[in-house]
């Protein structure tokens, strides 16, 4: 290698252990179990929440969807098919305790939490 290809070499190296460095230290995006706050009728639409409680009741749709309703003040949860609304009926059942995470949303005038990945719901140990 010429001598001017052997400083390029090293530039290259430096430059990607500096991109290295930058990744391993600075904040990435964080995921919504980071950045939810505990759901209140008070939240609003778009929020990214999470509540925990008790499965009051559990039901499939028309179209494969979960509706769950969480806790003494039944707060409805929505789980479209899309993100894994069969898988996280057959793993939560009534009476069970689950901490879910979601977006507030509005469906038919009535106030929600929209589920966007169904590991987004964690089963809790009673």
């Amino acid at each position: 290698m010429q001598r001017e290809e052997k400083v390029v070499v090293i530039l290259l190296m430096m430059l990607l252990l500096s991109f290295g460095i930058l990744y391993s230290i600075l904040p990435g995006p964080r995921d919504i179990v980071d950045r939810a706050t505990l759901f209140s009728r008070e939240s609003k639409l778009g929020e990214e929440v999470y509540t925990e409680g008790v499965v009051f009741d559990k039901r499939v749709t028309d179209g494969d969807h979960l509706m769950l309703w969480i806790g003494p003040e039944r707060t409805k949860v929505f789980i479209s098919h899309d993100v894994g609304a069969a898988e996280v009926a057959k793993m939560i059942e009534r009476g069970d305790l689950v901490r879910i995470y979601g977006i507030v949303a509005e469906y038919e005038g009535e106030i929600e939490i929209d589920v966007k990945s169904g590991a987004h719901v964690i089963p809790k140990v009673l």
